[in-house]
């Protein structure tokens, strides 16, 4: 299925995908037709449909999001990342142990997948991935991915902190 998408054939990688998803056991052996799925509906300009295969995949494990958030949304999750901040270091983020649950490590990875569909999309869906990330993280423990979890945060606290324009 990958090299079908790497190589532009979508329609092979359609019916490859369906394949592997109808033989696989684990979600573990999902994950990777999802990303590959996310990433050629992104190449064709289809970030609504990435979202819509990452979200689902995404339900799978736990981890209900929004298909259309407001920044209603985006300001709850923000303050109950404030309350699970609260009183911690950035040395502390840092000192997280290694995250060890698999189906956290596999929501990780689709969310970080379908982050620049999101980003095309819809901003407030963005911001909740980036939120759910480093909600994850702070519960879970940190991986390689947790860089762009922290970043992602980093820049909402930033453009929080940027007052908005005068009418």
């Amino acid at each position: 299925a990958e090299a079908a998408y790497l190589s532009g054939d979508f329609k092979e990688m359609k019916q490859l995908a369906q394949v592997v998803l109808q033989q696989a056991k684990r979600l573990s052996d999902e994950v990777k037709v999802c990303e590959i799925q996310i990433q050629a509906y992104i190449a064709q300009q289809q970030q609504r449909k990435a979202i819509q295969i990452a979200l689902i995949f995404l339900k799978r494990l736990g981890i209900r999001l929004p298909e259309e958030p407001t920044w209603e949304d985006v300001g709850l999750a923000m303050e109950e990342m404030r309350i699970s901040l609260a009183g911690k270091s950035v040395r502390s983020l840092a000192d997280l142990p290694v995250m060890t649950d698999t189906m956290m490590i596999l929501a990780i990875r689709v969310m970080v997948a379908v982050s620049s569909a999101a980003y095309h999309v819809s901003p407030e869906l963005l911001s909740l991935l980036a939120l759910k990330q480093t909600q994850v993280t702070l519960e879970y423990g940190n991986i390689s991915e947790s860089t762009v979890a922290y970043l992602g945060y980093g820049f909402i606290r930033f453009l929080k902190s940027i007052p908005a324009p005068l009418a």
